[in-house]
């Protein structure tokens, strides 16, 4: 996998309310993302990039962590999909916190719905942002997490 830097003016999407907003929630850092979905991982990987991020895409937690052991120093924030063939983000995550702990990230699901798995997030304190998401939810997590830091 490799990164590409975007310099794409930013995204702009429409409101519910009709009007047009700009994706002030954009930036420059390297983002790592995992998700099994390839739409899903391909359509974040465009709007990432659309904002200007770098993204390392990976499509389980294995290969996650094979990106982030060669580029560590260049990844700024995390964002996994909790459930994923091989090796799920919660596991891998816990891997890669051992090794960079702060590293601010978040998760993806489709499975927050459910109640045992909503009481799992929640007991286990997981930043989650509910799958399907709008383009404007992801670039408006990560600016929050990354600007927490």
């Amino acid at each position: 996998m490799k990164a590409e830097k975007n310099n794409a003016p930013p995204l702009v999407v429409s409101a519910p309310s009709g009007r047009v907003e700009s994706a002030a929630e954009g930036g420059s850092e390297t983002i790592l993302i995992a998700e099994d979905d390839a739409a899903l991982r391909t359509l974040a990987e465009h709007t990432l990039r659309a904002a200007g991020y770098t993204v390392l895409a990976a499509k389980d937690g294995e290969e996650a962590l094979r990106l982030f052991e060669k580029r560590a120093d260049e990844i700024d924030m995390a964002v996994f999909d909790v459930v994923m063939p091989r090796m799920g983000g919660v596991e891998a995550m816990e891997t890669i916190l051992k090794r960079r702990p702060g590293l601010p990230h978040f998760f993806v699901s489709g499975y927050i719905g459910r109640e045992a798995y909503a009481r799992f997030a929640k007991e286990k304190h997981l930043p989650i942002l509910d799958k399907p998401y709008p383009a404007q939810a992801l670039l408006r997590k990560i600016r929050e997490k990354l600007d927490r830091q």
